[in-house]
């Protein structure tokens, strides 16, 4: 058998292997575009639509479910899917973005906040964005 040639050998340096998450700046989103059409997170055979709010979200007492940090808007609306798919039910009612991680992350420790449920929506700067779940799979036995 051959050696799997090393890292340094195939012309990358160790240096290269490392990824660096970015904390700082402002994450590519254009709301005014997808907010125009239902977003829809397909986990195998099920679904969940979510309809945005751009501008918007959902402020309340014990409304977070977790906040956590996600550098595209449908990974936000995903981490909801996914903890309804995990939970078999719906936990996750909705979520809020903001793409601004400079002043995000420092003030909040994240800038995607999953939603216990959906109070009135406030407003919101323009780099953001709320979504509420407005279909999703029915689980039986819960």
């Amino acid at each position: 058998a051959a050696p799997t040639p090393t890292a340094e050998a195939q012309g990358a340096s160790a240096t290269e292997d490392t990824i660096k998450v970015p904390t700082q700046g402002i994450i590519d989103f254009d709301c005014g575009r997808i907010s125009t059409s239902r977003q829809v997170v397909t986990l195998g055979a099920l679904s969940w639509g979510f309809d945005v709010s751009c501008m918007m979200d959902y402020v309340g007492p014990g409304i977070d479910i977790v906040g956590m940090t996600a550098y595209t808007f449908d990974d936000c609306i995903r981490a909801c899917a996914m903890l309804n798919n995990f939970a078999r039910n719906n936990t996750c009612l909705g979520v809020f973005f903001n793409a601004n991680l400079t002043t995000s992350l420092p003030a909040n420790h994240g800038n995607c906040f999953l939603k216990a449920y959906l109070p009135q929506m406030t407003a919101q700067p323009d780099l953001a964005a709320a979504a509420a779940l407005v279909y999703s799979p029915r689980f039986m036995n819960q």
